[in-house]
């Protein structure tokens, strides 16, 4: 199965993007190693997770790509939920790349995630919440620098 990979940082400012690229990409390469490779690579610098996909260049070009008829890629592997993904922003996304039959795989599932599953849902709603929580942790850590 071929994998795009996709990752995302907020502040260059404080991280390194090479670091943070390069753990993103390691935990999801783990994750699907025997079942497939990452063979495209999509990374958004300087983009909150609070903003839509389709406001992020990487996230917006790779759906773009994923509804292109010869996209090199069958499945997402996303290396952390809250690097990706905020509040409702995973369901709609996932249902959109559902729709041109990619799966979404994320390590806080062990694998590809499944919106009819009651657990996934329950999973997903709460790694949203803490995503939510972690966005107001860091506006405080860098509102008091």
């Amino acid at each position: 199965m071929r994998f795009a990979f996709y990752g995302r940082m907020s502040t260059s400012e404080f991280q390194d993007a090479r670091t943070s690229r390069a753990w993103q990409r390691s935990v999801s390469e783990e994750l699907v190693e025997g079942v497939g490779e990452v063979v495209v690579e999509f990374f958004d610098e300087g983009r909150s997770r609070r903003w839509s996909w389709w406001e992020r260049p990487a996230a917006s070009a790779l759906l773009a790509a994923a509804e292109s008829r010869d996209r090199e890629f069958d499945a997402v592997v996303v290396g952390e939920y809250e690097r990706a993904f905020y509040g409702d922003q995973f369901r709609d996304v996932v249902a959109r790349l559902n729709a041109v039959d990619v799966q979404v795989w994320l390590p806080e599932a062990g694998g590809p995630v499944e919106l009819d599953s009651p657990v996934h849902l329950a999973l997903m709603t709460l790694l949203g919440a803490q995503a939510q929580r972690e966005v107001a942790r860091a506006r405080h850590r860098v509102w008091r620098r």
